[in-house]
């Protein structure tokens, strides 16, 4: 048999002379030290063999899946279990829906996220400059 020194650790296997084959989730010389095959994602943070510790609200084995059923991206963030941060101009359980805040005067109409059409006789951003 084969001799390792100092001796394999964490179930790694001594395959010939101060060799280690580990086990997986540990890596080193002697299977010393922990890794994440693979790699955690998203902001993940490697925290013992094979196991991510995942950052906002992502999870799964290597924080690849969102806590959000449906994607609140591109116009917002899922920050809990079916929870989305909608980035201004945006509303709706997913951010699905514009608005314009504050709303469109003189009869404008909201056409996308703050941006109001105006009918004949304003303009402006928000509808508010009446043009003779």
């Amino acid at each position: 048999a084969e001799e390792c020194e100092p001796p394999c650790a964490n179930g790694g296997t001594c395959t010939g002379p101060n060799t280690c084959t580990c086990a997986s989730g540990w890596t080193g010389s002697s299977c010393e030290d922990f890794v994440c095959d693979p790699r955690c994602a998203n902001g993940g943070t490697c925290t013992g063999p094979n196991t991510c510790t995942c950052a906002g609200a992502w999870t799964g084995p290597t924080c690849t899946e969102s806590m959000c059923e449906q994607p609140c991206e591109p116009n917002g963030t899922c920050i809990g279990i079916n929870t989305c941060e909608c980035n201004d101009g945006w509303t709706g359980a997913y951010c699905e829906d514009f608005i314009c805040d504050p709303a469109c005067q003189n009869g404008g109409t909201c056409i996308g996220p703050n941006t109001c059409k105006c009918p004949d006789g304003w303009g402006g951003p928000k509808c508010e400059e009446e043009r003779i």
